[in-house]
């Protein structure tokens, strides 16, 4: 099982292979880029009846790394919870011999294997071994004798990732992520932003937005199978009802944004709903209205927030220091993964959560989420953000019961409301950088 091999620098570096792929990549990128380290050894849980196996993730960094298999050592333990197992495990592998010193980074990995593999190393090299952490509330290294990396700034300066790679580390292969480019809403988010967000309209929109416009287009699956179906879904008397209360009370400012849609994606004609020809086909139907409902019943508020913060970013010289993007998705064999917005700080994730819910148990669902997907590839370094239609006092709310639940997740999540959307770019950069 043991990688045997050894390049002319006889130190070695060795790393606790955990579940956290995040701090088993950005561990040895630093020491082979600060420290000069060519030798890895990979002490990781082998895969039996009492633990799962993690030699999946010591492969994938040592070949996100560009490691040659020369310089890279692969020690299995049997049982990462027995102190005594692991110690007999390090003592049979024969390897240590081959270096002249070794330094342990002792994080991520279980008490028992810190312990095992601490006291093993210090034994076997006396004043030839050292030690460190990986601090993920300060970003720095800390070494045993006190030392401190980076003194000034913090890591996230000096080690950056890019999505993919972040990705590749949890096992996930990304799939897609929404472009600004091929965005094609950008006159009627212009329109949102001007009439409903700088004109304080939010509270109005999106009551119209549940009623009428939900009540028209979300109450069936199968709306956009034919054109035939569509227009038999609008003659429905109660839809019809409905359609009436658009036609007739629509506020004005909510006209203008409907007219601002892209001239052959418009949902309506004058101030009548547009019904489709009989004759038009699925594909034509979908084209026409399936983004523009997809677009006002929520996405705009996810392209709200991308503008923002990509034009503040801008402002303030960090483009091209950061990674972000919109609408975010992957998946590990069957498991789909999705952000609707993510920003890389060096290599901290920073994964943000947009919906227009007003309702707490909803946006607290979705906290939850958020919470879990930045943690499932971005570790303890990442953060979640969740921007939701709460007024204040529901946002305190919400944030206090989401801290209630469990102490840790305070500093986990940050939660923004309605009246944060008009600065909401200028909110995240504050609390993100």
């Amino acid at each position: 099982m043991v990688k045997k091999g050894l390049t002319s620098d006889r130190k070695a570096l060795v790393l606790l292979i955990g579940t956290n792929p995040l701090a088993n990549y950005v561990i040895p990128l630093y020491f082979k880029t600060f420290h000069n380290y060519r030798n890895f050894v990979f002490i990781f849980s082998e895969d039996n009846q009492v633990q799962k196996g993690t030699q999946i993730y010591a492969e994938r960094v040592k070949n996100l790394l560009h490691l040659h298999p020369d310089q890279v050592f692969l020690v299995p333990l049997k049982d990462i919870g027995n102190v005594q197992q692991i110690l007999e495990d390090l003592d049979t592998v024969g390897i240590w011999e081959q270096f002249d010193e070794v330094h342990l980074n002792y994080k991520p990995g279980t008490k028992p294997m810190v312990v095992g593999v601490y006291n093993f190393l210090k034994n076997f090299y006396q004043t030839r071994f050292s030690a460190s952490y990986l601090d993920t509330r300060r970003f720095k290294i800390v070494y045993d004798s006190g030392d401190i990396f980076p003194v000034l700034g913090d890591l996230r300066n000096y080690l950056f990732l890019d999505i993919k790679t972040l990705l590749k580390l949890s096992l996930y292969e990304k799939l897609k992520a929404d472009s600004w480019e091929d965005f094609k809403f950008k006159e009627t988010l212009q329109t949102i932003k001007k009439v409903v967000i700088e004109e304080n309209r939010i509270e109005e929109f999106l009551s119209w937005l549940e009623n009428p416009f939900r009540r028209i287009f979300k109450n069936d699956k199968d709306l956009f199978k034919t054109a035939k179906r569509f227009k038999e879904h609008l003659k429905k008397p109660e839809i019809r009802s409905f359609i009436e209360t658009l036609e007739t009370s629509t506020p004005d400012f909510v006209w203008e944004i409907l007219e601002s849609l892209p001239e052959d994606k418009k949902l309506t004609e004058g101030r009548s709903l547009w019904v489709p020809p009989e004759n038009l086909g699925k594909e034509a139907l979908k084209q026409r209205v399936k983004d523009s409902i997809e677009f006002l019943d929520g996405l705009w508020l996810e392209w709200y927030v991308y503008g923002e913060l990509k034009e503040k970013l801008e402002d303030l010289g960090l483009k091209e220091k950061m990674q972000f993007g919109l609408s975010l998705k992957a998946q590990k064999d069957s498991k789909p993964f999705e952000l609707d917005l993510f920003i890389i700080n060096g290599y901290q994730l920073i994964g943000i959560s947009i919906t227009t819910e007003d309702r707490s148990n909803i946006c607290k669902l979705k906290g939850f989420e958020i919470i879990h997907r930045v943690k499932q590839i971005g570790g303890e370094e990442g953060r979640a953000f969740l921007i939701t239609g709460l007024p204040q006092e529901k946002v305190k709310e919400t944030q206090k019961d989401l801290s209630f639940v469990d102490g840790s997740l305070e500093s986990k999540i940050v939660i923004y409301g309605r009246e944060d959307w008009k600065e909401i770019g200028l909110k995240l950069i504050d609390e993100v950088f």
